[in-house]
């Protein structure tokens, strides 16, 4: 999976989130924001490829295990964690979603067994292209549900569509 569809998908997780949890219009711009800079590149379980290729497993190994983020799900539960470490582990979480669909050798559950639906990914795959725009209308309806509810959301969506574009190239 490339990093525009990991950021694409870590927004429409946050806003999926924030929207039913009544959060505010700053913390969800925050939530949203940090789940973006979670789900691709070094703060991402894709770091295994660079500054955190020590770990073990390799590419998709340790860091894409799903028990890191219910284990720090479960902690900030427990503990009372900050609000805003919600949105690193949604980046986190939809990361390891999005290659459990599309990642062409799923994700860990233990060794030696990974599990995903593993639909072909990368730039030129017409699966992905055709998961992205759909992430990418997700976010525009959830955007304009959560600002200005469902009755203005058709005047608004080409308006969202274009911005979310701008924001999140498709490739």
């Amino acid at each position: 999976m490339i990093g525009s569809t990991h950021r694409t998908l870590a927004a429409a997780a946050a806003l999926a989130v924030a929207i039913p949890a009544g959060v505010g219009p700053t913390h969800t711009a925050v939530l949203t924001g940090l789940a973006v800079a979670a789900s691709s590149g070094p703060a991402s379980p894709d770091a295994d490829q660079t500054w955190l290729a020590w770990l073990p497993g390799g590419h998709r190994g340790l860091t894409h295990w799903p028990g890191l983020p219910a284990a720090a799900a479960v902690y900030l539960h427990v503990t009372g964690g900050p609000w805003w470490a919600w949105g690193l582990l949604l980046g986190w979480t939809s990361h390891l979603l999005g290659d459990a669909v599309y990642g062409r050798t799923g994700v860990p559950v233990v060794p030696g067994w990974r599990v995903g639906v593993r639909w072909d990914c990368g730039a030129d795959s017409d699966a992905e292209t055709v998961g992205r725009v759909l992430l990418r209308v997700a976010v525009a309806v959830l955007a304009g549900v959560y600002g200005w509810g469902w009755a203005g959301l058709p005047d608004l969506l080409p308006l969202l569509l274009a911005v979310i574009q701008a924001l999140i190239p498709l490739t």
